[in-house]
């Protein structure tokens, strides 16, 4: 009789990490700096409160490179649990301008075959908060003046964008003209969360598509 209860016990704590699991969040924040000639790319995603953590750092500064018509991109990936956390690669990366189109191609065929999925995910999708402040400066008042304006039309249309295709919470922009010197400095921080449980049913709409014939709806399309 023991051993019936032992066993119903752990089907239970089972069920109940089961479950905590497909409700618990996974949240990514993708922080953008530029400074100067300082600029790079943060982007952290932290999962089961906490006790999966992934950081990826891709610095702007060796995003270009004019040799050849190469793009390249030093990529620092770490990843931990609760507060440690380990560097596990750094590589450096070269792209083709080519190569940088046949996967933006790819990507475009992708969307076009999920697309129903695709959907399935943005509307699940929380963005808890934008935060996109800038200061821009030119030589010219008159300039900075139609800069500024500029700046604020764009990053005004973006966040109605979102907020008619996502559920955002709270989005705050900034632009300061600085009339004294040529300047740009601009952060960008988003932070946006979604459920375990809704990537699950996602991935397998993905699977299902796939088997149906997805691949070939692609293949045809080519």
């Amino acid at each position: 009789m023991l051993q019936v209860y032992t066993i119903f016990g752990m089907i239970i704590v089972l069920v109940l990490i089961i479950i905590w699991v497909l409700y618990s969040n996974i949240e990514i924040e993708m922080d953008i700096k530029r400074v100067g000639q300082d600029d790079e790319i943060n982007v952290f995603i932290c999962a089961l409160n906490g006790l999966l953590k992934y950081h990826t750092k891709i610095p702007f500064v060796d995003l270009f490179d004019g040799e050849n018509g190469f793009i390249k991109a030093k990529i620092e990936k770490n990843i931990g649990s609760w507060n440690n956390e380990t560097k596990i690669q750094e590589r450096k990366e070269r792209f083709n301008t080519n190569e940088i189109k046949l996967i933006l191609k790819r990507i475009k065929k992708l969307h076009r075959v999920y697309w129903h999925t695709i959907k399935y995910i943005y509307q699940k999708i929380i963005i808890n908060k934008v935060i996109w402040k800038t200061s821009v400066g030119t030589d010219d008042a008159a300039y900075t003046a139609i800069l500024v304006g500029m700046l604020w039309g764009v990053k005004s249309n973006l966040i109605m964008l979102l907020k008619n295709n996502l559920i955002l919470k709270d989005a705050i922009i900034d632009v300061n003209p600085n009339y004294n010197a040529p300047k740009l400095v601009t952060t960008f921080n988003c932070i946006v969360n979604i459920k375990i449980g809704y990537i699950i049913i996602a991935g397998i709409k993905f699977l299902l598509i796939k088997f149906r014939g997805g691949e070939k709806i692609e293949r045809a399309s080519n």
